[in-house]
């Protein structure tokens, strides 16, 4: 998952407390990303913060629910299991 985000901002870190209170322990790997330290990010997401990505998708903007998101992570795990199953075929 990344969490695109800035310094200075207090929906950001909202979400970043919801992620950690979601209680997903090792199944995922949270990346943080400061867009205000690349203009190429700034201009892409703006005011648009904060962006969860999950599996290089917009899963959330600005808000999450912790259920939510733990039963988005559980779909994501069902799919890469299905993945893995088609590929020992």
């Amino acid at each position: 998952m990344v969490l695109y985000q800035r310094h200075e901002c207090p929906l950001c870190h909202e979400m970043l407390q919801a992620i950690e209170q979601a209680n997903l322990g090792q199944r995922v790997e949270l990346y943080l990303v400061d867009i205000d330290q690349d203009p190429e990010l700034q201009a892409r997401y703006g005011l648009e913060v904060p962006v969860l990505e999950i599996a290089g998708a917009r899963a959330f903007v600005g808000h999450l629910q912790r259920a939510s998101l733990q039963q988005v992570i559980a779909k994501e795990e069902g799919r890469l299991r299905q993945e893995e199953r088609s590929c020992r075929v």
